[in-house]
């Protein structure tokens, strides 16, 4: 068991907060005023893959890069200005997309992806053009 809660009647909004990221099947027990039980069982899905089903998740960066590494290693040694982006929205029960964008100086990035989360599996694909 992972979490029980009680909720006032009428109240059809389950607080999922306290829910593990994963999909998996959970119980939903709905005991009414004379006692009788109703069990149901739905497939749940948590994941910050996908936004929520009522609101896109977006953000937006700008500023600059300060790298003070050594020249003999992997990265420049310098300042440089980046902006950074994304936009994620859910396209379906399961399924999410997303589009981002980057651009460090005079090098620029675009990707596109689709997630889809389903029981006992997770599938992503992505596309990058430079």
């Amino acid at each position: 068991m992972i979490s029980t809660d009680y909720y006032n009647v009428d109240n059809s909004i389950l607080d999922t907060s306290a829910l593990p990221n994963g999909s998996y099947t959970i119980e939903i027990r709905i005991i009414d005023a004379g006692g009788s039980i109703t069990t149901q069982e739905r497939f749940y899905s948590k994941t910050g893959r996908i936004a929520p089903s009522d609101q896109p998740l977006y953000f937006f960066h700008a500023g600059r890069l300060k790298n003070e590494l050594d020249i003999n290693r992997l990265s420049i040694t310098g300042e440089d200005t980046f902006i950074r982006g994304a936009y994620n929205m859910r396209l379906g029960k399961s399924l999410g997309g997303s589009a981002g964008i980057s651009m460090v100086d005079k090098t620029s990035m675009f990707e596109a992806g689709l997630f889809n989360q389903g029981q006992n599996y997770e599938l992503q694909a992505c596309g990058i053009r430079r």
